[in-house]
């Protein structure tokens, strides 16, 4: 054989060989090609309505580079009338905490969400702060307390600025560099420990504070600045307040019972410094009532039986396969709060046309019969009067937000919610709630035609963690001081 034969040879065997072995390896591994390329038209439907409602919060954001507001979002959409300039810090940060997931799915581009989160960020860490808690709502133009006609401004608000603080979180373990920085620094302010009191039986979280309301313990009365658009003064003890404004205290309310904030222990008993750390004894001082709704199984449940108290903490929280230092598993919990509002919808369909067994949800949101309504709820409940929980509306995203407890049966209802045609607002996914009313009542179907961004916020959040493997989880549960706070508070995988 000629040489020029014998490389012709050696390259064909060669080519036989690596060609043979590529087919062994891919017969192996079974890497090469997937087996089946069709998508989860389950994760399908779930990122079309996640991609919706981040296009939502997205349209409700204030756009304008040169703006003090830059990155607000407003309230609800549309924003109109007296509440068109409130912007909401939770369902701001909430479309920051959304951003890995839409880079992921291909909504932004990291360069653009990178700009975005960066700006936002520090539109929040400009505005006025007490102990790193941040007012409730804020003027989507000039990020300052937002105020509406002569009341006495936002509530500096525990809840929202948790979970703002949360998504941060998520954009920080993300993007790194100054994000994180940034984040970093927002965290080290926060100080729980400012609000802790003792009711005389137990150590308690405050729930809002009103800085504004200064305590005098030898009248034992407050001083307050009574603030208004036009105009900002000192009300002294004794002096009549003006009308309609009401001698409120520096600290209103506790959190005394189960309700979202769970979460709140763990921020808290984590923190680096001891100085602002929680004692873990305050996740278990709060009360656990616990009850059933019909043959279900128990569930330590919220006041009112509102969804979203059983979903907050659990879209940043990984609380899957763990138990507190009481035995509870509180996403087992949540679960079968969400089974059990479930049940009631079809227990109740018998006297409401809006209920089926895919047709539920019952959360905060535009109420069908009084503007906003916070009450809805489904048993086991404190009252036993259902008509303060239940009126026939429904939450749409009360249901889609318990995907990761339930997310056959949460599927099942974005589907069924999808078949209607007047639940879409424009291009921005579900309204926030509709009401077909009684059996046997004439009235017309009720359609919402709007949405409250924080449920836009929260829907997009679970949604993701659902079709995204558990995404948002993944990067809150890696920062340092949330591991600190859940073994600080005695949660134990199982």
């Amino acid at each position: 054989m000629s040489k020029k034969n014998m490389k012709v040879f050696l390259s064909v065997l060669l080519l036989m060989f690596f060609s043979t072995s590529l087919l062994a390896t891919c017969f192996i591994f079974s890497s090469c090609t997937p087996k089946d390329s069709t998508p989860n038209p389950d994760f399908v439907i779930a990122e079309e309505e996640a991609r919706r409602s981040f296009n939502g919060l997205m349209a409700c954001a204030n756009k304008d580079p040169d703006s003090p507001g830059f990155g607000l979002v407003s309230d609800q959409y549309p924003a109109t009338g007296s509440t068109s300039n409130r912007a909401s810090i939770q369902s701001t940060a909430y479309l920051l905490g959304a951003m890995p997931g839409a880079i992921k799915s291909g909504w932004i581009t990291k360069a653009d969400a990178q700009k975005w989160v960066l700006g936002t960020i520090k539109t929040l860490r400009n505005t006025e702060s007490f102990r790193g808690f941040y007012y409730h709502y804020l003027d989507i133009n000039t990020a300052q307390r937002y105020l509406s006609g002569d009341d006495d401004g936002s509530e500096v608000s525990t809840s929202d600025t948790t979970f703002m603080m949360s998504n941060l979180i998520v954009c920080g373990q993300y993007f790194g560099g100054e994000i994180k920085l940034i984040v970093d620094e927002m965290y080290y302010e926060l100080d729980y420990t400012f609000l802790v009191f003792n009711d005389g039986n137990r150590d308690l979280l405050r729930m809002a504070f009103h800085p504004e309301y200064s305590f005098d313990p030898v009248t034992r009365e407050y001083n307050y600045t009574f603030y208004s658009k036009s105009r900002q003064r000192t009300i002294n003890a004794g002096e009549k307040a003006p009308a309609g404004v009401s001698n409120k205290r520096e600290f209103t309310n506790a959190w005394d019972t189960y309700a979202q904030q769970l979460i709140f222990y763990i921020l808290g008993a984590g923190h680096p410094d001891p100085l602002k750390r929680l004692d873990k004894s305050l996740f278990y001082s709060f009360d656990r009532p616990k009850g059933n709704y019909g043959d279900g199984e128990e569930i330590i449940y919220a006041t009112n039986g509102a969804a979203w108290k059983y979903q907050f903490s659990h879209q940043f929280v990984d609380f899957r396969n763990t138990v507190d230092e009481e035995g509870v598993n509180w996403f087992e919990n949540s679960r079968r709060a969400t089974i059990a509002a479930r049940q009631f919808a079809i227990d109740q369909s018998v006297n409401y046309k809006t209920f089926n067994e895919n047709s539920w949800g019952f959360s905060a949101g535009t109420s069908s019969s009084s503007g906003y309504g916070s009450f809805y709820g489904s048993p086991p409940v404190k009252s036993t009067n259902l008509d303060k929980i239940c009126d026939g509306t429904v939450m749409p995203y009360g249901a889609i937000s318990s995907i990761v407890f339930t997310h056959e049966l949460s599927i099942a209802a974005l589907k069924y919610f999808y078949t209607i045609p007047e639940l879409q607002v424009g291009e921005y996914g579900l309204c926030d709630s509709f009401n077909y009313w009684e059996i046997g009542s004439d009235r017309k179907p009720f359609y919402s035609n709007n949405f409250h961004t924080i449920n836009k916020g929260m829907q997009t959040i679970m949604l993701q963690n659902y079709y995204q493997d558990g995404l948002v989880w993944n990067l809150f549960n890696s920062y340092e001081p949330v591991k600190d706070g859940k073994a600080a508070i005695g949660l134990r995988k199982i």
